[in-house]
């Protein structure tokens, strides 16, 4: 996800896939979250006037000014781009009406090997040597230090209490307590584990991230995400019934389809994928990425021609492209893209019945 496309040097191309997104996820309670990574000059703002100027640049329609995102998301750690600047982003978020999304990479990004110590502190080496911990215990350390640390960082500035609850989200109830000084974050989508992690340890882990949830008072994610604990769905199938109670997922689907090498389907897949999706992923999603995989790549390197033939297909409104971009959509892009936003309904109408916010992030 460092790598990015293109495509974000025009916002307005980003904007445009937010009618597939919006059409994909219909109904109430939809909140749309913007990356932040990608986005040219994002870094080293100073002052809460250019951070919020950041956030209007990219959470508004460049022409109209009409909101079509209400949140933003971006990286803790080293690729926290507010460092020293805590507080104007934190007014900055008020001030726009947005919340934020705080990612975090457990042990850091790309996965580290497992002797690596949590957050690069000093206190786990003695006389030049590491004092080595489990490597589950390593990653939920790392968790922990990262969502203390994003939960002091971004707390509700003294004073911007009321100002805070006007975001939609918590003005209608729907998006979690109003009285939270953590109001300003949905949530913490965390990169957790690695794949390699043995089965007992993944659990352990998991489990520790409940508690952590709990201790912290900010509801965290784990992204279905390569190179990770859950980096593929057999994993998560292997999981489902040792899976803690309250565990939360977000679901980027795109990294499964690379996983496979296939756009998995009822009909293909029908031993496993069915089930898991509607019974497993749907009913513990708390978030998706919503971007589409193919089985040789985790995004469509130029997603245009697929969503004007999918808007056209399906009469999206709001949507505007080339005359000829739908021409251009090759059966396999279309066949992936149609499949995804399959999956986002369901999870979407699962998030509705759970009385959850239905937050999406079309990332690509």
């Amino acid at each position: 996800k460092v790598t990015v496309s293109v495509l974000y040097w025009v916002p307005r191309r980003m904007l445009r896939g937010t009618a597939v997104a919006r059409c994909a996820a219909s109904g109430a309670g939809v909140s749309l979250y913007r990356t932040t990574w990608g986005v040219p000059n994002s870094f080293g703002l100073e002052g809460t006037d250019a951070i919020a100027d950041l956030f209007t640049r990219i959470t508004r329609d460049p022409a109209t000014g009409e909101q079509l995102f209400h949140g933003v998301e971006f990286c803790a750690g080293t690729f926290f781009p507010f460092l020293g600047e805590e507080a104007a982003a934190a007014e900055a978020l008020i001030r726009t009406r947005n919340r934020a999304i705080v990612q975090v990479h457990t042990c850091g990004y790309p996965v580290p090997p497992a002797y690596h110590l949590a957050h690069g502190q000093s206190a786990g080496v003695t006389s030049g040597r590491r004092m080595l911990q489990p490597a589950w215990k390593e990653h939920a350390d790392s968790l922990r230090f990262h969502a203390e640390d994003m939960a002091v960082r971004l707390r509700v500035p003294a004073g911007m209490e009321e100002a805070a609850k006007a975001h939609p989200e918590l003005a209608s109830g729907y998006g979690g307590s109003t009285e939270s000084k953590h109001a300003l974050v949905a949530c913490i989508n965390c990169h957790s584990g690695k794949d390699s992690l043995p089965r007992d340890d993944a659990l352990k882990f998991l489990e520790e991230a409940c508690v952590i949830e709990r201790d912290v008072g900010i509801p965290i994610c784990h992204e279905t995400h390569r190179q990770r604990l859950l980096h593929d769905p057999f994993v998560l199938r292997a999981l489902r019934d040792d899976l803690p109670a309250g565990l939360k997922l977000n679901c980027d689907l795109a990294h499964y389809v690379v996983a496979l090498e296939r756009v998995m389907s009822d009909e293909h897949d029908a031993e496993f994928w069915p089930e898991l999706l509607s019974e497993v992923i749907a009913r513990r999603a708390y978030m998706m990425h919503c971007r589409v995989g193919l089985p040789q790549s985790p995004q469509l390197q130029d997603p245009r021609p697929a969503q004007a033939a999918f808007a056209a297909a399906n009469g999206v409104s709001g949507y505007s492209a080339a005359p000829d971009a739908a021409a251009r959509a090759t059966e396999e892009e279309s066949a992936a893209l149609t499949a995804h936003v399959a999956w986002w309904r369901a999870i979407a109408d699962s998030m509705r019945e759970r009385g959850v916010p239905v937050r999406a992030v079309p990332e690509y």
